[in-house]
């Protein structure tokens, strides 16, 4: 029999004195925008980045909630990548059981999974509606009346939201609204989410026990999407009423499927990064924001995502979110990936040539933004006779690094091309002076990525350019005017100091 506590009295607990974080969040949410701290590095090292960017230590009982994912071919976080975060923060990692009949809809199949996913082995891991429920006040009744929740939510003082952002079948997208509102819910807290308020009980086998035609709406999908948003908040001020709570959305594996689908389409988008923000508001917004801006090409396909958004009202959440006081649909990037403090001239005075990399990948929107950089260079005529091969493939690397080994060993390589005729057939003149300049700026670029690189020529050795060319297949016209291989840096590298008075002379020699 489950346990259901009157609403007053968990009312009463929020009138307790706010905790040490209410007045950053109440700061960063009055100002227009609210910060979303960013990073491409999808690693433990990158999460525990985020989450220390933001300033706010997870102090008391702590809880991280996570999905933990309706089988073993869902997308949930692995557990190796969440690992150093839950021990850094000493937490235990919080779940409630589902609503619908799956393999976690009694605590003890849950366990079972969770035993099978391997989150045990990182944590203790707590079932928060094991030992029953509880209602928690709503500051937005338009559906819902209150939020139901697990029971062990009491245990703790501070969350820390750990989502995984990717498409849902009735909310168009997960983040960490969703995973505030629907995974802090218990079994019945979930139904009474779905159902927009109209029923707080599942039959035995996971149905929900709802009056016939609850679904049917003149707003469609809204109600529930404002349900959501709803729940969301009212666990939001809970934790502010205690230690705090934190937002964190991992963008890695997307599919149109939420990690409650056992047999999931496979990701069909690249893997963005890691962002976090005391707003969940904004933070989900920017993980939507990034999404919708990403171009359709082959390492992209974002048209079911996004017609599932669209169909399923998705991105209403955040906008009744806002409309509530939960946070701001606006916000400021901050780019954890670039170096801090760092002017133009410092990243020029820092370069250096980088030969060793570490065992860890270059994001595609790493290589877009070295490329955007290098297109960014000055060029005779703007002819922009520049054209790139970006070489991932291993057996490519191979076959183009030559003597230089560190192209097989960098987890990239840009070949930096010209196209030595101009349009009317004449000899382009300028296209090594033009693919210079491109290849300094990617390489200055590198280094404000906290990337390492280093130029190894190509032109003007006839061997050299002949196994480029061959390679890499390209054109009569196009020539290779140099490799450069990128990475992390994997030694401890520094610039040289060539300032030499001597080699300069004023107004003659």
């Amino acid at each position: 029999m489950k346990k259901l506590f009157p609403i007053a009295a968990v009312a009463a607990l929020l009138t307790a004195a706010p905790c040490h974080l209410a007045q950053a969040q109440a700061q960063s949410q009055t100002q227009n925008k609210a910060q979303v701290y960013f990073t491409r590095d999808i690693s433990p090292e990158g999460l525990l980045k985020v989450y220390k960017a933001l300033g706010v230590e997870a102090k008391g009982r702590v809880a991280v909630k996570i999905s933990t994912g309706e089988s073993m071919k869902s997308n949930q976080l692995a557990p190796e990548l969440i690992a150093p975060l839950v021990k850094e923060v000493n937490g235990t990692l919080v779940e409630c059981n589902t609503a619908y009949g799956g393999s976690r809809f009694t605590t003890e199949s849950h366990r079972a999974e969770i035993a099978k996913r391997g989150y045990d082995k990182i944590a203790a891991v707590d079932i928060m509606d094991e030992e029953g429920e509880i209602r928690i006040p709503v500051a937005d009744d338009k559906w819902i009346k209150y939020d139901i929740v697990g029971s062990h939510i009491q245990n703790y003082d501070f969350m820390i939201n750990l989502a995984h952002f990717k498409g849902h079948a009735m909310g168009g997208f997960g983040g960490v609204l969703k995973n505030a509102s629907i995974g802090v819910a218990s079994a019945n807290g979930k139904v009474n989410i779905h159902s927009a308020g109209k029923s707080q009980h599942t039959k035995p086998n996971g149905d929900l026990q709802a009056p016939a035609g609850w679904f049917v709406s003149p707003q469609k999908n809204t109600p529930f999407i404002e349900s959501m948003s709803a729940a969301a908040q009212a666990v939001h001020n809970y934790f502010m009423q205690r230690e705090g709570i934190v937002y964190i959305d991992v963008m890695n594996n997307i599919s149109i499927d939420c990690d409650c689908d056992g047999n999931p389409h496979k990701p069909t988008i690249q893997d963005i990064g890691i962002a976090a923000s005391l707003d969940p508001v904004a933070l989900d917004k920017f993980c939507l924001d990034r999404v919708m801006n990403l171009p359709q090409d082959k390492n992209n396909d974002t048209k079911a995502l996004l017609e599932r958004i669209e169909q399923r009202h998705g991105t209403r959440i955040v906008f009744r979110g806002e409309e509530m006081g939960l946070g701001s649909t606006k916000y400021q990037v901050v780019d954890l990936d670039a170096q801090p403090g760092q002017t133009a001239l410092d990243v020029i005075f820092s370069r250096k040539s980088v030969r060793t990399y570490a065992d860890k990948p270059v994001s595609d929107e790493q290589v877009e933004t070295l490329l955007k950089a290098a297109m960014a260079a000055p060029t005779g005529m703007n002819v922009q006779p520049w054209r790139f091969v970006v070489v991932r493939d291993q057996a490519v690397k191979d076959r183009i690094a030559g003597r230089n080994r560190m192209i097989s060993k960098a987890p990239v390589a840009f070949v930096v091309c010209g196209e030595t005729q101009l349009k009317n057939g004449q000899p382009n003149k300028n296209w090594t002076a033009d693919c210079a300049a491109a290849s300094e700026n990617l390489l200055i670029a590198a280094e404000a990525l906290g990337l390492g690189a280093v130029w190894t020529a190509c032109y003007p050795y006839e061997e050299r350019m002949s196994t480029v060319i061959e390679a890499l297949g390209l054109p009569e016209e196009v020539k290779p005017l140099c490799v450069i291989p990128v990475g992390y840096p994997a030694g401890n590298d520094k610039p040289k100091d060539k300032w030499k008075p001597e080699n300069i002379h004023y107004d003659k020699w």
